[in-house]
């Protein structure tokens, strides 16, 4: 029985590492151009670059920001265990996230994707604000917004990819058992997570 528990929270601890928040921008970037529409008839060569500046600014720069602060003993380690440590933090990758928009919004890509960077940075903003009195869950708020994102591609762009939505489905389940598996929330926490990172990024992809 201990073993499979032990099991139990290995493959937690990786689902919450492989679909953590910063990984989110990128994957959903990654989504929009294999969703089986418009955007899927972008060049490979010009897709790669979209998505590797958008994972510098979005994963890359944070994780290394992340590394340097736990270095420097700002905070205690890379999971941001402490509501009172993510402040610091959460406010350099807002920055980062905030760049990396402006960055994009100059360049000549789908409007989607630079709008997948603004409504993280909303969620980051949100997140930070509701720090100084409740810790919600960032992992859902992440796995919230991806299946927004998926919602919108199947519904505003016609998406003919039939499987984003079980797979999104799937994937905001196990994060969110993940979390609380690895008592990181509460119940409460993961579900008022889901529910802001849906509504923001649904709200700009819809409205923006």
């Amino acid at each position: 029985m201990k073993q499979f528990e032990k099991m139990l929270a290995f493959f937690a601890q990786a689902v919450s590492v492989a679909f953590n928040p910063l990984v989110i921008p990128t994957l959903g970037t990654v989504i929009i151009f294999r969703s089986g529409n418009i955007f899927s008839l972008w060049p490979s060569s010009v897709v790669v670059w979209i998505v590797f500046i958008v994972s510098l600014g979005t994963l890359w720069l944070p994780l290394v920001i992340l590394q340097l602060l736990k270095h420097m003993q700002y905070i205690s380690n890379m999971r941001l265990d402490s509501m009172k440590e993510r402040i610091f933090p959460y406010t350099l990758i807002l920055i980062t996230f905030v760049s990396t928009y402006l960055m994009i919004q100059r360049l000549n890509i789908p409007s989607i994707v630079t709008n997948i960077v603004l409504s993280s940075c909303l969620a980051i903003g949100v997140n930070i604000l509701f720090l100084f009195y409740w810790k919600i869950s960032s992992h859902a708020m992440g796995v919230g917004g991806l299946l927004a994102l998926v919602w919108v591609l199947l519904w505003r762009w016609h998406s003919d990819n039939v499987m984003l939505m079980p797979i999104a489905i799937i994937i905001a389940g196990l994060v969110s058992w993940a979390r609380l598996w690895l008592e990181a929330h509460t119940e409460k926490q993961v579900y008022v997570g889901l529910a802001i990172g849906f509504l923001i990024t649904f709200s700009v992809l819809m409205f923006i």
